[in-house]
């Protein structure tokens, strides 16, 4: 399965992977704690996402193979870490163009604040900003291939 630019559906043993990778610019959507295994991968595959989870169940699937990456790692540098082992990731992708909290496309209000037209939020470009951002930095000289 070659993927240009990878969407994911995650699961929410890895909803913190997940908000950074919204925040570097990807298209993620997060898992429903009731969903089944078999209804997750559907969601996966009908989507054309890329599904991350922890539960090897998943790996048991006979379409698991191509869509389901299992992360085994238990903190969140280590799961980037492996994350990028399976598929190529940049995390200076498209930095800070999702909302972090629903996976909107931002809009521009002004140079300073963005607008979330799906939960509503106006998000100020402020220390945290800048704190992502190099944290996002990080991650893109050591993983990025």
């Amino acid at each position: 399965m070659t993927i240009e630019e990878p969407r994911f559906l995650i699961d929410i043993s890895l909803h913190r992977l997940g908000r950074w990778l919204r925040a570097a610019g990807y298209d993620s959507i997060f898992a429903e704690q009731s969903d089944s295994e078999y209804y997750r991968l559907r969601q996966a595959i009908n989507q054309g996402r890329l599904l991350l989870t922890r539960n090897p169940k998943f790996t048991e699937l006979r379409s698991a193979p191509g869509t389901v990456i299992l992360l085994e790692s238990d903190s969140l540098e280590d799961c980037a870490e492996e994350l990028c082992a399976h598929v190529s990731i940049d995390w200076e992708h498209n930095p800070f163009t999702r909302c972090t909290a629903c996976n909107t496309e931002l809009a521009e209000s002004n140079e300073q604040h963005q607008y979330c037209p799906g939960c509503k939020q106006i998000l100020w470009d402020g220390g945290h900003q800048t704190r992502m951002r190099d944290h996002l930095d990080n991650w893109h000289r050591k993983y990025t291939r």
